[in-house]
């Protein structure tokens, strides 16, 4: 005969493992260790329930000679015999928050009928049936005031779910078939889950939540209430626990493939929907951290490395006896390895005194990441460059560029929602600080027709990207403040020759190597569920880049420049395409 409350560790263990992982999560600490809680005497044991503070554990454990098993209760690293109701079968499922309450099953009498019991103050108290032979007790709420699960009707054709309190066993019913059984409780004992059959005969589970006001429904139809659909081909098949206000969910179902799968579900102003991927979810996390703030990076580099990829000493022009100097430049860029395409606009001036020429720049830029499932984050923000080179003689020529970017920026994290691609965004601020020491080394030898010029440069970059709380869909996470620092080293050579009488060809070869090539780990909470610490991205440290550049001059004081780049994966763009106009005042 098919009881519903007949006890199945399997299923509590997938719901305990949810309820840890997915509901209770503490951040990881500083060391994790694993106590094995030992047995009764016999040779095996089992843990199924465990207080609040994780101070009590409660469970099954054989006795010495393994011809019988009982409810134990274990504390202060001692394991203690519950007892029976007179049989030699006890098994405890469920525990109170404080761990003074201890819900099961135990025999009556040595392999005849087994009942739900409750245990508090050294007493194990028997709950009864609803008019059949058997029940049993599988959760218990955090009070201990009440208890769930399972028993026979009367005539033992059926079994229904139960809800035990102030001495009262009530029958909660089915969705519409013989067998019910609950299989969690919220703390007050207000919300059950669990599973029921559709019609009599039908053999097919279908997960439950209960309440007073609403009774019995089918936990698809609650999440149908709020807007949710199921993924197509799912089945939830059982909810297995709950959490404490009774608005999130685990349980198992069978996915299209038929296999079995957990599930987490939730309908509570935080949002609403229902997770069946829960590493797919978690590593749109890992995307909106440690991806985003590449964003901010690549935009800076491509500052430095695009509009700025020549000193301006390097300017195409001749010095003039005034000095004075402007130039407006235009940049476009993509990064292939993290999916961001890049634009740039800058102005600047600048003046020499003696060797040294002064300049300073301003600049807007827009950056633009693509994530998964349509998701993306964009950059749109200004910064502020200032350079200062010196001409030492001999060809020789160093140069100082400090850079400053402030972003507006909007994530829009996308992930799979039940049926539909949900999405929550959010609008941190974001900046960039940087710093380039370049030594360059001018003319210092010939290679047919091209004059070489080697060159080093040494830049520091430091991106940061603000904390913030999404908004919108139905998980939505906070994200707390990161930031990426990259060295980079760069050893290359340019060869210049001359075109015609007024255009200049220079080309370029780079190789460069990051110092630091993790971006900074992502912590935060996906609200009202679990809170994560993931690890950053590695990026690629060592990439070749070459660049190639035409300078033509419209008059001795005015030069076009237009030119591309294009590079291996690393730090730098795949690709880049740059215009700009120089002139001399």
């Amino acid at each position: 005969m098919q009881t519903a409350f007949t006890f199945r560790p399997h299923a509590l263990a997938l719901a305990a493992a949810l309820s840890c992982a997915a509901i209770a999560a503490h951040p990881a600490q500083a060391a994790d260790t694993f106590t094995g809680l030992g047995t009764l005497g016999g040779t095996t044991s089992y843990a199924y329930a465990v207080s609040a503070d994780g101070g009590v554990v409660v469970g099954n454990s054989n006795l010495t000679g393994d011809t019988a098993s009982r409810a134990f209760r274990w504390t202060g690293g001692v394991m203690s015999d519950l007892g029976t109701l007179g049989g030699t079968y006890g098994s405890a499922n469920g525990v109170s928050a404080d761990g003074g309450v201890v819900a099961g099953e135990s025999q009556l009498t040595r392999n005849t009928a087994s009942h739900a019991f409750r245990w508090t103050g050294g007493v194990m108290s028997d709950l009864g049936t609803l008019g059949g032979t058997n029940s049993g007790a599988i959760a218990v709420s955090a009070d201990g005031g009440v208890v769930v699960g399972g028993s026979d009707l009367t005539g033992n054709a059926a079994s229904h779910a139960f809800r035990w309190t102030g001495g009262v066993m009530s029958d909660l019913g089915t969705l519409g078939g013989s067998y019910s059984s609950a299989q969690g409780v919220s703390a007050d004992g207000g919300v059950v889950v669990g599973w029921s059959h559709h019609l009599t005969g039908d053999t097919a589970q279908h997960a439950f939540r209960w309440t007073q006001a609403g009774g019995m429904q089918e936990v698809a139809a609650w999440l149908a209430g709020a807007g949710v659909a199921l993924p197509v081909g799912w089945t939830l098949t059982s909810a297995n626990g709950v959490n404490g206000n009774g608005n999130v969910l685990v349980g198992q179902g069978t996915n299209p493939a038929g296999n079995y799968e957990a599930w987490l579900a939730r309908v509570e102003p935080a949002g609403s929907g229902i997770l069946t991927d829960i590493p797919a979810f978690n590593a749109t996390l890992a995307e909106a951290g440690a991806r985003a703030v590449q964003g901010g990076t690549g935009v800076s580099i491509l500052a430095l490395f695009g509009a700025h990829h020549r000193s301006l000493l390097d300017s195409g022009l001749a010095r003039t006896s005034n000095g004075a100097c402007g130039w407006a430049t235009a940049d476009a860029a993509r990064h292939q390895q993290s999916d961001t395409n890049m634009e740039l606009a800058e102005v600047g001036v600048c003046k020499d005194i003696g060797n040294v020429r002064f300049g300073l720049g301003v600049g807007q830029v827009w950056a633009r990441q693509d994530w998964s499932l349509g998701g993306s984050a964009k950059y749109d923000g200004q910064h502020l460059i200032a350079e200062v080179g010196n001409a030492f003689g001999n060809g020789i020529e160093a140069s100082v560029t400090a850079y400053y970017g402030r972003f507006d920026t909007e994530m829009r994290r996308h992930y799979l929602n039940g049926a539909n691609v949900d999405a929550s965004t959010g609008q941190p601020d974001a900046e960039s600080t940087a710093l380039r020491l370049r030594l360059d080394w001018k003319d210092v030898a010939k290679l047919g027709r091209f004059s070489l010029s080697p060159y080093a440069a040494y830049t520091w970059l430091e991106t940061r990207l603000d904390a913030y709380t999404e908004t919108g869909g139905g998980f939505p996470a906070q994200f707390a403040a990161s930031k990426w620092n990259v060295d980079d080293l760069r050893l290359g050579v340019a060869a210049k020759t001359a075109l015609s009488g007024a255009s200049d060809l220079r080309l370029g070869l780079e190789v460069a190597h990051r110092l630091e090539g993790d971006t900074n780990g992502v912590n935060g909470q996906a609200i009202g569920l679990w809170s994560f610490s993931l690890p950053g991205e590695w990026v690629k440290q060592d990439w070749v880049r070459a660049t190639v550049d035409v300078d033509h001059r419209l008059s001795d004081s005015t030069a076009l420049t237009v030119g591309a780049n294009a590079a291996t994966n690393g730090g730098d763009a795949s690709w880049g395409i740059t215009a700009g106009l120089r002139a001399n005042f």
